[in-house]
């Protein structure tokens, strides 16, 4: 795989890793399949201008706790609850999420670590719902909330996979370049790029025409400073 590094040196770590994995250096954000940066994004969408390839934007000091591009392990979770959407009005999924994630309290974390999680999973649902109309499908889209020790992952599935990995990309470049929303039908403009902001980890798993399936992962932050201060990840795969 392709790696294109943003202000990051080529530590001895990293070239370990690189050495390992078989990962080669490029010199355009364009070409690569992972991106890597320091602890600000920004600087690297800057420099994105063309279409993008990757399946992985990582901060560096993830990339060498990870080891590479592996992400969170999700599969040891609890689930805490869920929802089922068909058509419903913004003001019903805001309320219905509203009222799933109030439980949401604990000594583990910051007091608000609720309301971003509930933004966020505002957004993927109503995403989902603009899809859904738009390509008339039938399936229902399902909102899963589990917790590990470390982290809240909020989950949103639906049955028809409308998202590509090239539209995610775009999408969120051109709502970082623009700062506006897309005006258009199929949304998932500038929120889509607030709901990665707002994760540790965004991870994308896709199957043409058939699902996709969205995960928001958050740290159990102490103080909200530290949450304010993390360096998001992207990840999308593709069945």
């Amino acid at each position: 795989m392709k790696v294109f590094l943003n202000q990051v040196d080529l530590s001895p770590e990293l070239e370990s890793i690189f050495e390992k994995k078989k990962f080669t250096l490029v010199d355009a954000p364009e070409s690569a399949d992972i991106l890597i940066y320091d602890e600000d994004i920004e600087p690297l969408l800057e420099k994105c201008h063309g279409t993008l390839r990757a399946c992985a934007i990582i901060p560096v000091h993830k990339f060498i706790s990870n080891g590479g591009i592996d992400g969170p392990e999700i599969k040891s979770q609890s689930l805490l609850g869920a929802i089922e959407f068909a058509d419903e009005s913004v003001g019903s999924v805001a309320l219905m999420i509203g009222e799933l994630m109030e439980q949401f309290q604990s000594s583990e974390h910051f007091s608000d670590i609720s309301r971003f999680m509930k933004a966020n999973a505002v957004e993927l649902v109503q995403n989902a719902l603009i899809y859904k109309r738009q390509s008339a499908s039938e399936g229902k889209i399902s909102l899963e909330v589990y917790e590990t020790p470390k982290f809240y992952n909020v989950q949103v599935t639906d049955s028809f996979g409308a998202l590509s990995q090239d539209k995610i990309l775009e999408k969120l470049v051109r709502a970082w370049r623009d700062k506006t929303y897309e005006l258009k039908e199929s949304g998932a403009g500038l929120g889509l790029f607030m709901t990665m902001m707002a994760s540790d980890s965004m991870i994308f798993r896709l199957k043409n025409t058939e699902r996709t399936q969205v995960c928001c992962i958050i740290n159990k932050y102490k103080r909200l400073k530290h949450y304010k201060n993390k360096s998001p990840a992207l990840y999308i795969s593709k069945e």
